[in-house]
Formats: structure tokens, C-alpha cells, sequence
């Protein structure tokens, strides 16, 4: 026999929870440890109420490219070797999408 499952949602604040069963692991039932309204689950840093989550750019795991021609906006040699850098920016976010 097949327990049923089903969803309870708390409208007034705003949150949604899946209870654990036989037939599922659950959501939303973590707890929030830091109190920065994002679920322990979902939380990057759960125990740290200024940080939530991490962003990249452009992603976590590649880079981007910049290239600088130092005659610019004149042709020169335009080779676009006169600094060339890769990057990588890590954003840590607060729950309210601002950079900490």
C-alpha cells in the first residue's frame, strides 16, 4: 500500500513546506538555523544570517576574457594583446539578493 502524500502551504507567510514520507524526502522542513528567511536546505552558509547564497560570473566553473589594445581607439597593431586577463567574480549574496 502506497502512502498518499500531500502539500501544506502556510499563505500567510508566504512559505511552503512538503512533509517527509514513505514516498518523499520532504521540502522546506530544514528549519532556518541563521533566521535570514532561507530554508537550512537551500542556505549556502546556513548558520551566517548576512550571507544566503553565491553567485558567478560567468560561471562557477569557467572564466571570461578581457582583452586591451593600448592604441585605442587607433588601429596601431591592433592585436588586442596589450592585457589580456581571465576572470572570475564570486558574489556573496545576502536573502535579499545584495552583495555582502
Amino acid at each position: 500500500m502506497r502512502a498518499a502524500c500531500k502539500m501544506v502551504q502556510d499563505f500567510s507567510s508566504r512559505t511552503s513546506t512538503i512533509p517527509a514520507s514513505s514516498c518523499q524526502p520532504g521540502y522546506g522542513t530544514s528549519g532556518d538555523t541563521d533566521g535570514d528567511g532561507v530554508d537550512d536546505e537551500n542556505d549556502a552558509y546556513p548558520t551566517d544570517p548576512d550571507r544566503s547564497t553565491d553567485q558567478y560570473l560567468p560561471s562557477e566553473n569557467t572564466y571570461g576574457t578581457m582583452a586591451f589594445e593600448d592604441l585605442w581607439p587607433s588601429e596601431g597593431d591592433y592585436d588586442f594583446n596589450d592585457m589580456v586577463v581571465n576572470y572570475n567574480w564570486h558574489y556573496v549574496l545576502q536573502c535579499r539578493q545584495q552583495s555582502c
